[in-house]
């Protein structure tokens, strides 16, 4: 799987992100999520979606005037994801690699080049 694929996948859980799941043409953006729905669910949810699994409440990118659509998460691709979230995900993996120095550096550029300069 490409660096790409496993940032964006490790994302699910998260608000904000855009999804595709088979069954529902277009891309959804995840505004909201429950890891049990048959718990917490929503007023308008499916029956059927009510039972012990993460469910997302997501608005349809191409109609937002249209009412939610429910998907189980275990379902779902993740496709695209605010730049904050994916950049956060990266220096994390970063920092699990032990790559300490080079996450530092990411996050303190005015140091690093203070530091070049001397």
């Amino acid at each position: 799987m490409e660096l790409t694929e496993r940032i964006l996948s490790s994302l699910k859980g998260y608000l904000d992100i855009t999804v595709t799941v088979p069954g529902v043409a277009g891309r959804l953006t995840v505004v909201g999520a429950t890891n049990c729905a048959l718990r917490c669910g929503w007023e308008n949810m499916p029956p059927e979606m009510k039972v012990d699994r993460a469910v997302y409440c997501c608005r349809p990118a191409w109609d937002e005037a249209r009412g939610p659509v429910f998907v189980f998460a275990d379902d779902v691709t993740v496709v695209d994801a605010p730049a904050y979230l994916v950049v956060g995900r990266m220096l994390d993996m970063m920092y699990e690699l032990g790559l300490d120095n080079e996450v530092d550096r990411l996050e303190n550029p005015d140091e690093v080049l203070r530091e070049e300069d001397e």
